[in-house]
């Protein structure tokens, strides 16, 4: 064999080597991470139920169409995180049902379902992320 040829078959068994670590590595890391779902799922399972698949609101269950309830970061996480009691106004309609606290989500998955309402729902833009997820929640526990 000559010493282009050796050359070539060192290349082809580096990248043939690199591309099975690149491969292992991926597929553990995949098994390691949590799978997070999608926003709209999150929403069918946690929300749907009450407020509907298009969020308008069911038996008496208040819409998450008004801006103001939705697309104010904080209303909408302290919500989420610790439940509403009393009488509510959304949309010009005086709501008194009262809302669970909806335990054990992490603040991507509170995140995920916040930007699904706020997409699809009343068509904003504006989107939340984890982190200021954290943030507020952890002001309420102060």
């Amino acid at each position: 064999m000559d010493s282009k040829t050796n050359l070539n078959l060192n290349r082809w068994f580096i990248t043939g080597l690199v591309m099975i670590m690149a491969s292992i590595h991926f597929s553990v890391n995949a098994n390691v991470q949590p799978k997070v779902e999608s926003g709209k799922k999150l929403y069918g399972k946690y929300c749907k139920k009450c407020h509907g698949r298009k969020g308008k609101g069911v038996f008496g269950i208040p819409p998450l169409t008004d801006p103001k309830w939705v697309n104010t970061d904080e209303t909408i996480v302290t919500v989420i995180s610790n439940g509403l009691k009393g009488e509510i106004e959304v949309n010009g309609k005086t709501y008194f049902k009262e809302m669970e606290a909806i335990r054990g989500l992490s603040e991507m998955e509170i995140a995920k379902i916040i930007n699904h309402i706020r997409g699809n729902f009343i068509g904003s833009n504006d989107t939340i992320l984890p982190e200021r997820v954290s943030q507020i929640r952890g002001n309420l526990e102060e």
